[in-house]
């Protein structure tokens, strides 16, 4: 029998015999108890020998787990500590990249000593030897066995699927029951979208942290449950000690997402059909119970019901599509959602007409609809929608003098002047931010509450900042930031584990950072730390959300960058492994999301550039190889994407340079051709952006050097003894025209578009 097992921390695999029960025969005789005593549990008030057990008490499992059926609390801490041993016995595998893919009671041994032994690794998968699954593989026992497993789909299994394992064993140790009725060779239907009963509704006793642990550990989502097998061993851990768990129990949203997730065709349909079904009915009941109400009372009854319908559309249609935007594959579910509540929001519009009662609502549904006109990219909807919201809440305020009409209507007059920036008119765009802080000021002044008016005032300064840096006027740019990280750090003394404020300072020190690293990298160098210290507090707040995750990556990068600058190659080489190694574990663990991969590529040709300044050329052109690898399939999905055409095009011109410092002109004139036709296609889309024409200019630029170049040894070859075997420079040239004709004949840097 192949088993691993610990001796003094330290774990070990053997071939051995072993001399002990399996669970699944404990559980049966368990059963075979209850089922002829009639109750839960044979007595209630002491475990074995008559004596309290100590609450941290770490003795081992001297007695089997029958002789500690006679008492609730004595039962339930052996399942945890069998729980501790069997998950440090997993971890110890997965460490060694081994995956059992095949947790079950009858898998885990109880020896004599109490020692639990982890058995049968024969459908173990090793992470180092690919060959060892085919994609589509489903092995395991259905009872057991992850959704992702269920589901044959073999890239997703990891040691998360052992812990989920590993959770429904003892979900079934402490109930008697499994969670799941499926057996090996069955349907998967149960397993991928069954909900379990929550074990505290067989054993009303058990005790809440050690269901919430269960619970988590075989979470449906694989993001949801414990990254390790240690994590969950060191809760379980936490349970013994009476300490609090790190898993919380799942709230109301955390439920509906984890169903909505399971059943995402039934939610669209019925959202679809919920939506308008009660949109329809609450406009209905404002609309006609305001025109037939013979009572003040029914009128505000009515108008409650709408209000209720709108938050109800709030969180279904903006809210769920924001949480929708780091869901892999669900893009187009996204969309539709967007659609969907614009169509609501629009219908709104025309039906509230110039209802005095409901001008307020109506403005911040102009707000809404501006909002998700941008963030579908119908930009000239997007600032008519906006300047009617800041039209509306400016005559409300002006008519009621409320700070709330005021505060809303500068909120709008922000987005309205980040919509006219994107648009290609910095000079009003400014004008619209100035008028917007100078009335978010005023609130902050006058408000009894303002971290809000702080948060909201931070977040035009850091717009101003970004539009004042790319109109490169770096002293008002740097004025916003810092006036920005100002009222940030305000809002963060009072709300310090505010998940959301630390992600919006720790961008307001990045776009500081940046704005003066090529000034003073030292000085940026720390406001990157800046930035890193609060995005990974993020991150142990939240360390499910992979967004906060991705931020630290791009924040080791701007770190890199300055230490680079700085002449610290090796530092910046090891920020940027940082960088990689979370951007690797993003794209394993979201392979659908389009970003984590870009960010990756970045990261890898970044790295690139470092290893060519240390002149371990290999190391560089290897980061540059993957950088395009990862890269190039983005831009054939997607053609109109211009940052993953560009990017390419900046890779290949890294690649020149590099072969082009290394005397090979010929491969580097191929490079910046290169560059040039990715360039152009990304140039040819979006005309009006100044860095891609600059770009081009680069590239073009640097191949007509090298071609001067390659003309001059051409010129010089017969008289020399180390001539090439090639066809000269004038074929070169014209192989070259014919096979690129993105480029034209020199003088390039004049002629450039």
């Amino acid at each position: 029998m192949f088993a691993v097992g610990s001796e003094r921390g330290v774990y070990y695999y053997a071939m051995q015999f072993i001399d002990g029960q399996p669970l699944d025969r404990a559980i049966a005789e368990l059963r075979q108890r209850q089922s002829a005593r009639g109750s839960t549990f044979g007595s209630e008030a002491k475990p074995v020998g008559g004596s309290s057990e100590p609450r941290n008490s770490d003795t081992a499992n001297q007695a089997t787990l029958v002789d500690k059926w006679t008492s609730r609390q004595a039962y339930f801490r052996a399942v945890a500590r069998l729980g501790i041993q069997a998950a440090q016995a997993l971890h110890a595998a997965h460490e060694e990249g081994v995956v059992h893919r095949d947790i079950k009671p009858s898998n885990l041994m109880l020896d004599g000593d109490g020692k639990l032994w982890v058995t049968d690794f024969g459908l173990a998968r090793c992470h180092t030897n690919a060959t060892l699954t085919r994609t589509g593989d489903m092995v395991g026992t259905m009872r057991y066995m992850s959704p992702e497993q269920a589901t044959g789909d073999a890239a997703l299994v990891d040691a998360r699927s052992d812990v989920y394992s590993l959770g429904v064993t003892l979900y079934e140790l402490l109930t008697l029951q499994p969670a799941f009725r499926a057996e090996e060779g069955g349907s998967n239907c149960e397993i991928d979208r069954h909900q379990p009963l929550r074990p505290s509704k067989l054993q009303p006793h058990l005790p809440p942290d050690l269901e919430t642990v269960v619970l988590k550990a075989m979470a449906h989502a694989r993001d949801d449950r414990y990254r390790t097998a240690q994590t969950l061993a060191d809760d379980l851990q936490r349970v013994l000690d009476g300490r609090p768990t790190q898993a919380r129990p799942p709230s109301l949203a955390d439920r509906w997402t984890s169903w909505s997730r399971r059943h995402r065709r039934v939610v669209m349909s019925l959202a679809a059909v919920g939506l308008f079904a009660l949109v329809g009915l609450a406009i209905g009941a404002a609309l006609v119970g305001r025109e037939r109400a013979n009572t003040q009372r029914n009128y505000e009854r009515a108008e409650q019901n709408r209000r209720d319908a709108q938050d109800v559309l709030d969180r279904f249609g903006t809210r769920l599509a924001e949480r929708l935007a780091d869901v892999p594959g669900a893009a187009v579910v996204r969309q539709e959602l967007l659609h969907e509540t614009l169509r609501y929001y629009h219908k709104f519009v025309e039906q509230a007409g110039d209802d005095p009662a409901l001008r307020a609502e109506l403005a911040t549904t102009y707000g809404k609809i501006g909002s998700l006109q941008a963030e579908l990219g119908n930009w000239d909807q997007a600032e008519s929608a906006q300047r009617q919201a800041v039209s509306l809440f400016q005559r409300l305020a002006d008519e009621s003098h409320d700070i709330r009409y005021r505060r809303q209507a500068a909120v709008c007059q922000s987005n309205l002047a980040a919509v006219v920036a994107h648009d290609g008119r910095p000079a009003e765009a400014l004008a619209l931010y100035g008028e917007a802080i100078e009335r978010q000021s005023q609130c902050v002044a006058e408000a009894a509450d303002q971290s809000e008016c702080q948060s909201e005032l931070a977040l035009s300064l850091n717009n101003l900042g970004l539009l004042h840096s790319e109109l490169g006027d770096t002293e008002e740019a740097a004025a916003a930031f810092r006036r920005a990280i100002e009222l940030q750090e305000f809002v963060r003394a009072q709300s310090p584990d505010s998940v959301d404020s630390l992600r919006v300072l720790a961008a307001s020190y990045n776009n500081l950072g940046g704005l003066l690293v090529e000034a003073n990298a030292k000085q940026a160098a720390d406001w990157y730390r800046e930035a890193l210290e609060c995005q990974t507090r993020a991150a142990l707040i939240d360390p499910t959300d992979l967004r906060l995750q991705s931020d630290v990556a791009l924040s080791l990068n701007n770190l890199a960058g300055a230490q680079s600058r700085l002449g610290d190659l090796e530092a910046a080489a090891k920020s940027y492994g940082r960088a990689i190694e979370i951007q690797r574990q993003l794209v394993d663990d979201a392979p659908a999301h389009p970003a984590y991969r870009r960010d990756l590529s970045v990261s890898h040709n970044n790295l690139g550039l470092v290893r060519n300044r240390q002149r371990r050329s290999d190391e560089a052109a290897a980061a540059f190889h993957e950088a395009l690898k990862i890269l190039q399939p983005l831009a054939e999905d997607n053609p109109e994407d211009v940052d993953a055409r560009s990017s390419i095009g900046g890779i290949h011109n890294n690649l020149g340079m590099m072969l082009e410092s290394q005397g090979e002109l010929t491969a580097a004139a191929e490079q910046f051709a290169l560059a040039i036709r990715h360039q152009t296609a990304a140039f040819d889309r979006a005309r009006s952006v100044v860095r891609l024409r600059q770009f081009l200019n680069t590239h073009h630029a640097n191949l007509a050097r090298v071609l001067a170049e390659l003309e001059r040894f051409s010129a010089t070859a017969s008289e020399s003894p180390a001539s090439r075997d090639d066809d000269g420079y004038e074929s070169f040239v014209a192989d070259l025209l014919a096979n690129y004709p993105e480029i034209r004949r020199p003088n390039y840097a004049s002629d450039s578009p």
